[in-house]
């Protein structure tokens, strides 16, 4: 997998690009190399495209929970932020909305999954 993040300052928002074939500790990689860069900015939102990452219903439960459990932990520091999914198929749909509802249940954050980039920058914003 490879990631590439761009950052729209203007509309307080950045966008990691995901793609390439699904792999968990390469995913928790990149989720801690987000939070702990020093140029990490807490009052932008986040958007994850995960259209172009192949076989994400490898995932597991326990892979899941690892991530909100981290993404939670980090978050109680840094307070609200909002955070739009974005996938390709109806069956990662469903895998992001389980993410979706135990980071919401863990945090204050606000979290939607959306099938459309387009959807989710006007969510976003």
């Amino acid at each position: 997998m490879e990631l590439e993040t761009k950052i729209n300052k203007e509309s307080k928002f950045r966008i990691h690009t995901l793609t390439g074939e699904f792999d968990f500790d390469t995913l928790f990689e990149f989720l801690v190399g987000v939070y702990d860069d020093p140029n990490f900015d807490p009052d932008l939102n986040s958007v994850w495209n995960l259209i172009d990452v192949d076989e994400i219903e490898k995932i597991g439960n326990d892979q899941i929970q690892k991530i909100v459990a981290y993404v939670s932990w980090k978050r109680e520091k840094y307070g609200s932020m909002k955070t739009a999914i974005v996938v390709s198929s109806r069956i990662h749909y469903g895998i992001a909305r389980m993410y979706e509802q135990s980071l919401e249940a863990a945090s204050k954050s606000e979290i939607m999954v959306f099938r459309d980039l387009e959807s989710a920058l006007e969510w976003i914003t």
